[in-house]
């Protein structure tokens, strides 16, 4: 009798230890089950109604307190992003650029050779520039891959020459990154993300922040709300 009674309390034991061990959450969180985002570790706990925020691709599978799963996948959602301090986040980047002279890339698709900037986004087919601030000498600057050292490719800019075309000879596919080196300065890893077709608007301001593409990002705004004032109005028909 005495065995059955211990073995009856260490089963007892292995099943009390196997549910917390499975959900080790408070009743008013969930636990990240499955993730591939980096922003949402595996065994991490999040409170009930987090605005999870996903890239295009990235997957969650989340536990609620009584054990039920749910799948979390898909585009990230804008109001929820908003939620999460996007507005501040843009007006925080904006205060940092200096008010008495446009930064040089004052188009979207313009890359500042000397910005700090360690990402850039870019749709198909669009064409790019590679700009600089100043244009009073000669000047040349590196690209090289990061995961290709041996390969570096050498720009040069002439007397009085601001904007170049983008290379062909370096791809622009999604998450590649290359080293940046400006004459004089110290090399910085530059990492370009593909656009998804068909966002625009505040979806695109959304997604050009998550990147850290914040210098596109206030730069579309700027231009977004520009043709949401200018847009003429249609006078009604008559009957």
């Amino acid at each position: 009798m005495f065995y059955q009674q211990l073995l009856i309390l260490l089963m007892c034991s292995l099943w009390t230890t196997t549910v917390f061990a499975k959900f080790a959450c408070t009743n008013q969180q969930v636990l990240i089950k499955e993730s591939t985002s980096p922003l949402y570790p595996v065994n991490a706990c999040f409170v009930q109604n987090h605005p999870f925020t996903l890239k295009p691709g990235e997957r969650l599978v989340v536990q609620r307190a009584d054990g039920k799963t749910l799948p979390v996948n898909g585009y990230f959602s804008v109001k929820e992003l908003l939620n999460k301090g996007l507005a501040n986040i843009i007006e925080q980047f904006v205060k940092t650029i200096s008010p008495r002279a446009p930064s040089p890339d004052t188009e979207l698709w313009a890359i500042d050779a000397s910005a700090a900037d360690d990402a850039f986004c870019v749709k198909s087919n669009q064409e790019l520039f590679l700009q600089r601030a100043e244009a009073q000498s000669t000047e040349t600057v590196i690209f090289t891959p990061t995961d290709n050292l041996d390969q570096p490719f050498k720009y040069h800019w002439q007397v009085k020459q601001t904007r170049l075309p983008w290379p062909k000879e370096l791809p622009l596919t999604d998450k590649v990154a290359y080293f940046v080196e400006m004459e004089g300065q110290t090399p910085r890893e530059l990492t370009f993300y593909q656009v998804p077709e068909k966002l625009t608007g505040n979806d695109l301001v959304a997604w050009l922040t998550t990147q850290e593409c914040l210098r596109q990002a206030v730069k579309f705004s700027e231009m977004w709300d520009q043709q949401i004032l200018r847009r003429p109005t249609t006078p009604p028909k008559p009957d």
